[in-house]
């Protein structure tokens, strides 16, 4: 193959062949040339030529100077048309605006700027979405019912949480869209229901909850405290693991810190499901997971999932590295607080007890060897 900085014919460079080329094609040849060179006529050939050259440049240079002032004047001329239509367009606009005066709209009395078109500022009435607006009278009313011990009660509220104006009024759509799931007034009352009343239940399967959206989000979120979720809320669970689900990661969430026998089942299917990338199952274990990595029954169930062996060597090595490691900096990326596991020294004896289990487990499965087994045991302290 040919270098590409040379020319295949003329074997130089592309610079020179070009440079060649501008100069055959202007035709011009200097006096000093071999081809001139000889005697005196050739010396008053080249005196002729240079004078017909100097000549001829004169010539060209007058002619540019009568060019350039005519077309100096003929600039000046368009400048002062442009002035003067602007002056006049000017003097109409003002006219127009004089005239237009009294007519116009009185000025907003009220301090502020005026309402942007559709009658809603973009920020006005929104509250702060990176922190929890203090609970209104109607949330405090609906908690109340949720925490009453009548099942009359419960049935009302009920009611109310399947009544689209009422959840319109608990959160208004332009409210909702804005703010973190989280930090929902529906998601405060669902809190209470979750733990207090079988409601949640009967809801997961209206579509204002298994639809997307804000609602969903916030069902998913308080089904963190349902500690006896029936068949549609696990159904909902279910509905979430896919990889383009809106609620995937509140879903893991949730399940990680239910931590019923149902919520334990849907995770160790998240986890060991083909349908995610191990890149995110490890961010899962990563994140929710080794901040309650000293949970009896969330350990209770990642042992029996380790025991089942339906996962992957890399998962597996993700489980014991998220229950006895901790590395943010290799871990974590941006500019957020990373996720921190629970000290040590709050470890119960039973807690302790499971930790052992499951790294005697990896020892024998050599997820771990017996060195690390060794390091561990130290780290959690207490009589073996």
């Amino acid at each position: 193959m040919r270098s590409p900085r040379t020319n295949p014919k003329t074997k130089e460079s592309p610079q020179r062949h070009r440079g060649h080329r501008e100069r055959k094609i202007s035709g011009f040849q200097t006096p000093w040339s071999p081809s001139f060179r000889g005697g005196i006529f050739h010396l008053g050939f080249g005196i002729g030529y240079g004078v017909w050259i100097g000549l001829g440049a004169l010539v060209a240079l007058g002619a540019c100077g009568a060019v350039s002032e005519d077309g100096a004047r003929r600039s000046d001329a368009r400048g002062a048309d442009t002035r003067g239509e602007a002056g006049h367009e000017t003097g109409d606009a003002a006219m127009q605006a004089s005239g237009n005066e009294d007519t116009r709209e009185p000025a907003d009395d009220s301090g502020g700027l005026g309402d942007p078109p559709g009658g809603v500022s973009d920020s006005a009435g929104l509250p702060d979405a990176s922190s929890p607006p203090a609970l209104t009278v109607m949330a405090k009313e609906a908690i109340a019912i949720a925490e009453s011990s009548e099942p009359k009660d419960h049935e009302r509220l009920a009611r109310n949480l399947l009544d689209r104006a009422y959840l319109d009024r608990l959160d208004p759509p332009e409210v909702a869209m804005a703010v973190d799931p989280r930090f929902l007034q529906l998601t405060r009352v669902l809190h209470a229901v979750a733990g207090n009343t079988d409601v949640l239940d009967r809801l997961s399967a209206d579509p204002l909850y298994s639809e997307p959206g804000p609602r969903q989000a916030a069902l998913i979120e308080a089904s963190a405290a349902d500690r006896s979720p029936g068949a549609e809320l696990i159904g909902l669970w279910r509905s979430q693991l896919d990889p383009e689900a809106d609620e995937l990661e509140t879903t893991i969430m949730a399940l990680v810190r239910n931590q019923s026998d149902a919520a334990m089942e849907v995770l160790g299917e998240a986890l060991a499901s083909k349908e995610f990338e191990t890149e995110l199952v490890l961010a899962w274990l990563r994140g929710p997971v080794i901040e309650h990595r000293q949970d009896e029954r969330l350990l209770k169930g990642l042992m029996e999932l380790l025991r089942t062996g339906t996962l992957g060597e890399h998962r597996r090595f993700g489980v014991i590295e998220a229950l006895f490691e901790y590395r943010p900096q290799a871990w974590y990326f941006g500019t957020g607080e990373p996720p921190r596991p629970p000290e040590r020294s709050k470890l119960t004896d039973e807690v302790r007890r499971t930790l052992r289990e499951i790294a005697d487990l990896a020892v024998r499965e050599g997820v771990i060897d017996a060195a690390r087994r060794a390091k561990i045991e130290k780290e959690l302290g207490g009589r073996p």
